[in-house]
């Protein structure tokens, strides 16, 4: 694991948006909520869904953020091939970041909802 850096005083969290694909006011503010929901230190965990076009900056946006709450690597992961694998990368990282995904499978959808209360909510940005 790499250490985080540690922060310093003047700065501004509106510094980072021209790093991150967040050009809409609700965009850069649920950005921001899941951001500062990462640092929770016992859950519930926020996941972050970034959609957009081939070339979009999705997967820069979410190496930017990943790299602020855990700047380990990889920085960017493929879909694991079970339970198991998702387990073991869930127990040594902060944020599992996957990349490419254009669909899941069941079991891996399931894996992010607490067994303890299966009713899924989401919010989403719409645009105006």
């Amino acid at each position: 694991m790499v250490a985080l850096p540690t922060p310093e005083r003047g700065g501004s969290i509106d510094n980072l948006r021209p790093f991150v694909n967040a050009a809409e006011h609700e965009t850069w503010c649920l950005t921001l909520a899941w951001l500062f929901g990462t640092l929770n230190p016992i859950g519930p965990y926020p996941i972050l869904i970034l959609q957009g076009e081939q070339g979009s900056a999705k997967s820069t946006t979410a190496r930017v953020l990943k790299s602020l709450v855990d700047p380990g690597n990889p920085p960017l992961r493929s879909i694991p091939k079970d339970n198991r694998d998702l387990m073991i990368s869930a127990k040594n990282a902060r944020v599992l970041c996957y990349d490419n995904l254009s669909g899941t499978q069941r079991w891996f959808s399931d894996a992010f909802v607490s067994p303890f209360d299966r009713r899924r909510h989401v919010y989403a940005s719409t645009p105006h």
